[in-house]
């Protein structure tokens, strides 16, 4: 915006957007001398600029200007007008509409001091043509912007699943693990980083990854080459890791050797991270009561029913009936076909 408004020797240049229908600020992006004043602009100014009435009211016109609505005695009546040059010494403007629909609008608007005067017929002529241009770097902004929030929120979903996931380049390097990885790197059972390379612990497993990271990351890669899923022991002895390695068969454009992009990805589901049995749910599915809700999460956790009773403060013979209950409401005929189906409710997320 700087630029533009040298270019045009104007004292400033504004980038606004407006809701069409309501008629409410949306959005400024100004050059810096004139920034703070955005917050006065939409608490007192915005509701009587009589610039944006005569633009909402023209819908199907593209370019502005003061003395096309208002001559200098209406200007000295206006407060918008007192106020824009007593604050901003800025009092003329040029402005082109670069986004109009039902919903919303852009402009782009060029201001200018008394000393300057009026905007002259060839500055008009001039600032009009650089409207394709200007439609062409809103529409980039908006494929950026547009990208920039899937990522966040890909990054925000990621960050709260329980399965572990690592992106990796096309030498194995890691380029991000999600909240799950973190804490499964940081628990040092099996998996650790060596050079920011995702390692098994002990030989066995560091074949088995190794070749599934070869065959994922293969180039040229046979088109058939799918994910490949592995188990990976834990040197504690808790249940192994069920993983599964992903190629990304799409690179980036401008990828280089240094900067290839996610060329795989790693999931890696560790029970130790499975989340609570969603309760709510299976009351709403099975019609549980809440007693045998609190059995069934503590019999999802491994619990025996010593613990279980201890836990819940009730005896063995009510625990069984609980028990015998939720076994005819769930249709499952054993404690081990109950845990199984129990698994199938636990929260995938945080």
């Amino acid at each position: 915006m700087d630029a533009i408004a040298r270019h045009f020797y104007a004292g400033a240049a504004i980038i606004q957007g407006y809701d069409t229908p309501h008629r409410n600020h949306l959005f400024s992006v100004t050059t810096a001398n004139i920034a703070q004043a955005e917050d006065e602009y939409v608490a007192h100014y915005h509701p009587i600029d009589p610039r944006l009435d005569w633009i909402l009211r023209h819908p199907n016109e593209s370019l502005f200007y003061d003395y096309r609505h208002i001559d200098e005695a209406g200007m000295r009546c206006s407060a918008y007008y007192d106020w824009f040059e007593r604050y901003l010494g800025l009092r003329y403007y040029v402005a082109q509409r670069i986004a109009n629909n039902a919903t919303d609008g852009m402009l782009v608007s060029l201001q200018f001091s008394r000393a300057h005067g009026h905007v002259q017929p060839q500055e008009i002529d001039a600032f009009s043509k650089l409207r394709p241009h200007l439609l062409r770097a809103v529409r980039t902004t908006r494929v950026i912007e547009a990208a920039d929030q899937q990522h966040n929120a890909t990054r925000e979903v990621l960050a709260r699943v329980r399965v572990a996931m690592f992106m990796l380049d096309s030498r194995a390097r890691l380029i991000h693990a999600n909240a799950a990885g973190e804490r499964l790197l940081a628990r040092n059972d099996g998996l650790q980083l060596r050079a920011q390379r995702l390692c098994a612990a002990d030989s066995h497993n560091a074949a088995i990854l190794r070749n599934a990271l070869c065959e994922a990351l293969n180039e040229p890669a046979p088109r058939s080459c799918g994910p490949c899923e592995i188990s990976l022991r834990r040197p504690s002895g808790a249940m192994p890791y069920a993983a599964m390695v992903i190629p990304q068969r799409r690179r980036p454009v401008f990828a280089t050797a240094a900067h290839s992009g996610c060329a795989a990805i790693v999931l890696i589901n560790d029970t130790g991270e499975s989340g609570p049995v969603e309760g709510p749910l299976l009351r709403e599915s099975f019609g549980l009561t809440p007693a045998e809700v609190g059995v069934c999460e503590l019999l999802a956790d491994g619990q025996r029913i010593d613990t279980l009773c201890e836990c819940l403060g009730i005896t063995q013979s009510t625990a069984r009936t609980h028990i015998k209950r939720v076994l005819a409401k769930t249709g499952t005929h054993s404690q081990s076909e109950l845990v199984a189906l129990l698994a199938r409710f636990r929260c995938a997320w945080h």
